[in-house]
């Protein structure tokens, strides 16, 4: 069972990291939310600050569009 998920979204300056709990990967209607890069995550991960996160998993690669 998954304890939590590290994400990438889109934000002004590129891709921007954030942490989700599993209920945060769906939108109200079901849907799941969109991230440029999903890593799930181990209880002992959720504890851990943001930037220790970007280490263990770098942005993806910018996509032009």
């Amino acid at each position: 069972m998954t304890t939590g998920y590290f994400v990438y979204v889109s934000g002004l300056r590129g891709p921007c990291p954030q942490r989700w709990s599993p209920d945060l990967r769906f939108d109200v209607a079901g849907r799941e939310r969109p991230a440029l890069a999903r890593h799930e995550l181990t209880e002992a991960e959720m504890n851990l600050p943001l930037t220790e996160l970007e280490k263990r998993y770098p942005p993806p690669p910018e996509v032009n569009t």
